[in-house]
């Protein structure tokens, strides 16, 4: 059912629930896009030294090879990962197997319509993928565009816990700002999760995570410029996402995805959301 609703998917089973997936730069996101990969050594996967540094300083852009290795996956490729688990209940029960399809589907609706609400026309160049644990549940989701790299997190800072929607939401408008001051020289993040930018003093360079100063100084910065103008059918495009997008968090659609996503509870979820495009 995959396969005929996304012609370019490259489908595995593994256990994919490993924390690093959200927490680690270096974590090779770019072979869930690739055929016949090894995925015990990705199940298995452990990091090897510090985290490596993604971002930019002074104007100058550094990202580590796993990160680089995205612009190679072709415009497109869905990636879907399944909990051995699930693959073998689904095989044995074809109903079971349908939820699953709708979850990953509705999940991949929900997360374009979201993103082309903030830049209408992104998902075109973007590439997603998603893995369902052992409860059936969404527990990571990672999508890039033309380079730009995004990941589902829920990080913890000393100081505060940050849900990845907010997080994401302010990366993404801060990543703007150092596009339209030429400080970023590569595509847009989408998210900007997993990716840490530390740029400008506002991420802590060591624990790459978001302290309270440091977020307070982010919201400050989002909203010290206007993004980027649009053209009227950007604007159409945009006010149409928009409009897909409340529907689906008011009428009990995303009901589907079960009680979390990435951690993060449902009804959370939608709360979020919810401020989010408000201020659309």
């Amino acid at each position: 059912m995959l396969k005929e609703k996304y012609p370019n998917l490259k489908y595995h089973v593994f256990d994919a629930s490993s924390s690093y997936w959200r927490t680690r730069n270096d974590y090779p996101h770019y072979l869930l896009y690739q055929d016949n990969i090894d995925t015990k050594a990705l199940e298995n996967w452990k990091p090897s030294g510090e985290n490596p540094f993604y971002g930019s300083i002074d104007g100058v852009f550094t990202a580590p090879k796993e990160i680089k290795a995205l612009s190679s996956v072709p415009v497109g490729t869905t990636a879907v990962v399944i909990h051995p688990k699930v693959q073998e209940r689904m095989e044995k029960d074809p109903e079971y197997a349908k939820e699953i399809y709708d979850r990953i589907t509705t999940w991949f609706e929900f997360d374009n319509l979201r993103n082309e609400a903030i830049m209408p026309g992104i998902t075109a160049r973007s590439s997603q993928c998603v893995a369902i644990g052992e409860n059936g549940e969404i527990v990571n989701a990672q999508s890039h565009s033309s380079g730009g790299f995004s990941s589902s997190q829920s990080s913890t800072g000393t100081d505060m816990a940050l849900d990845f929607w907010t997080e994401r939401s302010l990366r993404h408008k801060y990543f703007m700002q150092l596009q339209l001051e030429g400080q970023l020289r590569h595509e847009m993040l989408l998210y900007g999760l997993t990716g840490t930018p530390k740029s400008s003093g506002l991420f802590d360079l060591a624990g790459g995570t978001l302290s309270a100063a440091n977020l307070s100084g982010l919201m400050k910065l989002s909203q010290s410029y206007d993004m980027p103008t649009l053209s009227m059918q950007q604007l159409s495009e945009k006010a149409a996402a928009k409009e897909k997008l409340s529907a689906m968090l008011y009428n009990g659609e995303l009901n589907i995805l079960g009680s979390s996503v990435a951690g993060m509870p449902l009804d959370q979820l939608i709360i979020t959301v919810k401020q989010e495009i408000a201020k659309m």
